[in-house]
């Protein structure tokens, strides 16, 4: 199996989040230079990039203000948990994607990236967006739907899974749980690390999932 190294890695998001490979390389970067994603040797030593470096990088490209922010920005993310009062009540239990399914209760934003990516690399992803978008007894289901969203300050953690066989859509919101920053507080924007006082939204689709985890599992990517 090929092994996807940093530079693979930049060039699969920013081929497929059309944007400067200079903008993905610097947050990869950072990450590096913070012992945040897996460090590449030499050779045969040379050391494989996971679904969790696929994470962390794309936490860092849709949350981070700026580059130099990508450290703060995934510990904010890591931070994170599901709000049980605006997240689906079994979470991702019902989605029919095994990797999502089996998360913990206390996972956070990040983790559940990973399990995306994780989903894509086995092929399960493809497969169950296959399997929603076929006919049944004659007439179309609505277009399955996978949305990655985040938006500071805050921070906030989207995931959103629509379009599911039986009508039901999963959907977890991730916060930062108040008790982590003290009792009776909320943290602001800027007391949780972030310099920039500017709100951003950003979000992604299953195929920037897919091009990338086919990317990490050696296979060519695609358009799916």
């Amino acid at each position: 199996m090929t092994m996807a190294t940093p530079a693979d890695l930049a060039r699969a998001f920013a081929d497929a989040l059309i944007m400067p490979i200079t903008s993905v390389a610097w947050h990869d970067r950072m990450l590096h230079e913070a012992n945040l994603r897996t460090k590449a040797g030499r050779g045969r030593g040379s050391a494989q990039l996971t679904a969790r470096d696929a994470a962390v990088l794309l936490t860092s490209i849709l949350a981070s203000p700026q580059p130099k922010e990508a450290a703060q920005t995934i510990a904010l993310f890591v931070a994170t948990r599901p709000d049980r009062q605006r997240s689906s009540k079994k979470f991702f239990a019902q989605a029919g994607l095994s990797e999502l399914a089996r998360l913990p209760a206390d996972h956070s934003f990040i983790d559940a990236l990973e399990a995306l990516f994780l989903s894509g690399m086995s092929g399960d992803l493809a497969a169950w967006l296959a399997k929603h978008r076929a006919t049944k007894r004659g007439r179309t289901p609505p277009q399955p739907l996978i949305d990655v969203a985040t938006s500071t300050p805050g921070p906030v953690g989207d995931i959103r899974v629509a379009g599911i066989l039986e009508g039901m859509t999963a959907r977890v919101i991730y916060t930062i749980p108040e008790r982590s920053m003290g009792a009776g507080r909320t943290a602001t924007g800027a007391e949780q690390g972030h310099l920039s006082d500017l709100g951003r939204a950003f979000s992604i689709t299953a195929r920037t999932i897919i091009r990338v985890a086919d990317v990490l599992a050696g296979r060519e990517a695609n358009d799916e």
